[in-house]
């Protein structure tokens, strides 16, 4: 299935591609991994160019001739949502001839591991939720909009049983935003359980919860389809 995201491969103006080729490319590379690293643990419309410069260790004056801001979160978004994207396939793979429960064991395992490890599409979506809804639209947030709605879509194809679209919906959406919940404030949930935010422990009761949560409704699906 092509997964698709809105505003891919939107240009940034010709006036801000200066320095083309494999110096301007490794610029531009520089100053995105240093924009990811501030994007992702300061919001949106807090962040500045010298905050991203001083991370980076470069002058924030660099940045201009490559980018807005809006055009650098954009890039950060669709970097590590390419990543994401990319590592959704492999979630799915085989699950459709698994039993409920193990198949969505499998798929939490995956999905955990993962965002465990890169948990920088939560952690984006953490700090710009709210801001949103204060300041109004944040550049390139459609594209999360847009994972969701492909997400609903693989996990679909592979789940047994029967969906209609409200309740794939609700299963889908309340299942993803639990785990950008429990793993974006992890340090907080963690806490509160006594345990590390980043630990065996708190990864396992994350996939407790879940698999309590939603494999009562996935094996219903299974048996109405019988």
């Amino acid at each position: 299935m092509k997964i698709s995201i809105p505003g891919k491969n939107k240009k940034c103006s010709k006036d801000r591609w200066r320095g083309e080729g494999s110096k301007g490319a490794a610029t531009r590379k520089m100053i995105i991994a240093a924009g990811r690293r501030v994007f992702r643990s300061h919001p949106y419309h807090t962040a500045s160019f010298r905050m991203i410069a001083q991370e980076g260790g470069f002058s924030f004056t660099l940045i201009n001739h490559y980018f807005t801001k809006a055009e650098l979160f954009e890039s950060v978004v669709e970097e590590v949502m390419e990543e994401l994207l990319a590592a959704s396939k492999t979630w799915m793979e085989g699950l459709d001839a698994m039993p409920a429960e193990k198949g969505l064991s499998l798929f939490l395992d995956r999905v955990l591991a993962y965002l465990f490890d890169n948990p920088d599409p939560v952690l984006l979506l953490m700090q710009n939720v709210a801001e949103g809804d204060k300041d109004g639209e944040i550049p390139g947030f459609d594209r999360f909009s847009a994972y969701v709605s492909e997400a609903k879509d693989m996990i679909i194809q592979v789940a047994p049983g029967e969906y209609d679209s409200d309740r794939a919906v609700w299963w889908v959406y309340s299942m993803i935003n639990l785990m950008i919940v429990y793993i974006g404030a992890s340090s907080y949930h963690a806490k509160v359980l006594g345990v590390a935010p980043r630990s065996p422990e708190y990864k396992n009761w994350i996939k407790q919860s879940l698999m309590y949560l939603f494999l009562p409704r996935l094996e219903r699906s299974v048996k109405s389809k019988k």
